[in-house]
């Protein structure tokens, strides 16, 4: 069985954050299967076909198979998966965005999300999902939110963005921005940038021990593995993704912050009525336990679980059986909703 994929056009668009309109606003979506509805909500470059990015869980025959549950994930706004963003067209049948598509924040991806919910006309959502920036829209979602969600299971996030993935961040932009070609109004501006920044990015998303394991030595031209290897991610990506999409999106994880507006983040996390899971990864740099463990605890009703692994904040890709472990615990066993 495979995804089939949809588009909700609202033509009167929406507002964001920053008071301009994004009009009319497209959000591209994903979905499969019967029952209960899991809905989850993407990392950062990763399309709305969870069949495909995460299969270790997602699938015929997987963990969350569609013969038992109806799982739905949407492309962010921003994106260069067919919701509105830098590729879109700015007016019916006019030029593209491009570098003109304006700033978003994590509220305004959520925004875009819920006007999708209501137009499908879901009114509980029994797991609501997020892995890495998917979780920040997951958290930011349950406490915008809270009557929707059944469980909530936030995978290797925060609830405000550091001081150190803001930094990680910016030296990526800067690796976009030190491409002149990135505010060209072509598809392709802004790829020698756009592999660099998400070479570095990767590095920061593995660890020591799984670089020692797997990009070790030369390969059969000489070259150092793992400076091959790194070529080939940031070129694996440029070929599917628009280096202002990726300098937007990196600009909305920024703005994350789910106590701004909202006196205190214990107020905000207080009003998340979701059963909750809160998933650490072994050695992950951008979302250490100890900060993972500091603000879940805000939470009523949620658990904190910690995964041992090699691969450090990718292992939410990895880690099939211990995830596994954490859905039955937390949904029961599959098919059981």
């Amino acid at each position: 069985m495979e995804m089939a994929s949809a588009t909700f056009r609202h033509v009167d668009g929406m507002f964001l954050e920053s008071g301009k309109k994004l009009c009319p606003l497209e959000v591209r979506w994903c979905s499969a299967g019967k029952g209960p509805i899991v809905w989850v909500c993407p990392p950062f470059t990763a399309s709305p076909n969870v069949f495909q990015w995460w299969s270790e869980l997602f699938g015929p025959g997987k963990f969350f198979d569609p013969s038992r549950y109806t799982i739905v994930c949407p492309a962010m706004i921003g994106s260069s998966y067919g919701s509105s963003g830098p590729l879109s067209e700015m007016v019916e049948g006019g030029s593209r965005f491009y570098a003109e598509f304006p700033r978003i924040t994590m509220r305004d991806i959520v925004g875009a999300s819920e006007m999708l919910r209501r137009y499908m006309m879901i009114e509980r959502v029994h797991a609501l999902i997020g892995p890495s920036m998917g979780g920040k829209q997951a958290l930011e979602w349950a406490v915008t939110a809270p009557e929707v969600f059944d469980h909530l299971i936030l995978i290797g996030c925060n609830a405000s963005q550091s001081p150190y993935n803001v930094a990680l961040n910016e030296a990526q932009r800067m690796a976009i921005e030190a491409d002149p070609t990135w505010t060209a109004s072509t598809d392709v501006a802004g790829q020698a940038g756009l592999m660099a920044a998400r070479a570095f990015a990767v590095a920061t998303y593995r660890t020591h021990a799984i670089y020692q394991a797997t990009q070790g030595g030369l390969n059969e031209d000489g070259v150092f593995r793992a400076a091959a290897y790194q070529r080939h991610i940031g070129k694996e990506l440029s070929s599917r993704f628009c280096a202002v999409s990726y300098l937007r999106l990196s600009e909305a994880a920024d703005s994350h912050d789910v106590a701004h507006g909202r006196g205190s983040l214990s107020f905000a996390l207080s009003r998340v009525t979701s059963k909750c899971a809160v998933v650490s990864l072994e050695a992950d740099l951008g979302y250490p336990e100890t900060e993972m463990r500091a603000w879940s605890s805000q939470i009523r009703n949620s658990r904190h679980y910690h995964i041992q692994t090699i691969y450090g904040h990718d292992g939410f890709l990895k880690e099939r059986a211990a995830l596994e472990a954490i859905f039955v615990s937390e949904l029961g066993g599959a098919g059981d909703a």
